[in-house]
């Protein structure tokens, strides 16, 4: 949806194992299970990996990001602009 030139983005957040993403992935697997089934994030920062666009300078975002601790998934965040 746009209006005045300004997004209106839609997201779902998962913060326990009660939902999965299509892949099956939960709250609480491991990283190395995210890798798995994704492959190579795009972007990998201190507390998520991200797979999918950022168009650079906007708040344009589609794609979806695994928050971790470290070791395993403690959210999971998927973005649709």
């Amino acid at each position: 949806m746009r209006y005045n030139d300004a997004h209106v983005a839609k997201y779902f957040l998962i913060s326990n194992r009660d939902a999965t993403t299509a892949r099956e992935i939960a709250v609480g697997d491991t990283l190395k299970q995210v890798v798995a089934t994704y492959g190579q994030p795009d972007f990998i920062m201190n507390d998520y990996y991200f797979y999918g666009y950022q168009k650079a300078g906007s708040d344009w975002i589609e794609g979806i990001y695994f928050y971790h601790d470290g070791k395993k998934v403690k959210s999971i965040t998927v973005f649709a602009s």
